[in-house]
């Protein structure tokens, strides 16, 4: 448990966290997200943000690292709304990075579209 000054100082770096990423700052929205595990390493959110900024940086493998420790601590979380809530980063999220194409690779990708599993062709077209 924190204190109401921690869970303030928490809550400010997972948004500005938020909004580095959002701007495409993704080096200050890492330091953010890694305040926010050193504050409180059971917490999920952190871990989200961590995901987030590493996505945006290109570094897909450390970005997946990252969401399946976000995935195991919403496992521990007593919340069941927390629960709700990785079951639904499950059936998306986890996918982009896991299946990430890059864009500069797309000239010489050309499978045909019918050849491409679903949740893979999902993200192509994103």
């Amino acid at each position: 448990m924190h204190t109401p000054a921690k869970g303030s100082l928490i809550r400010v770096l997972i948004k500005r966290s938020n909004a580095y990423v959002a701007s495409g700052l993704w080096e200050p929205a890492l330091n953010d997200a890694n305040k926010v595990i050193e504050l409180d390493p059971s917490s999920p959110w952190g871990y989200e943000r961590k995901h987030a900024a590493l996505h945006k940086a290109g570094d897909y493998e450390n970005a997946t690292h990252a969401f399946e420790e976000m995935l195991s601590k919403m496992s521990q979380s007593s919340d069941p709304e927390i629960h709700k809530l990785r079951y639904q980063h499950i059936g998306t999220k986890c996918w982009t990075t896991i299946f990430h194409i890059d864009v500069a690779y797309l000239p010489s990708f050309h499978p045909p579209l019918y050849l491409l599993p679903a949740i893979l062709l999902l993200t192509y077209l994103v």
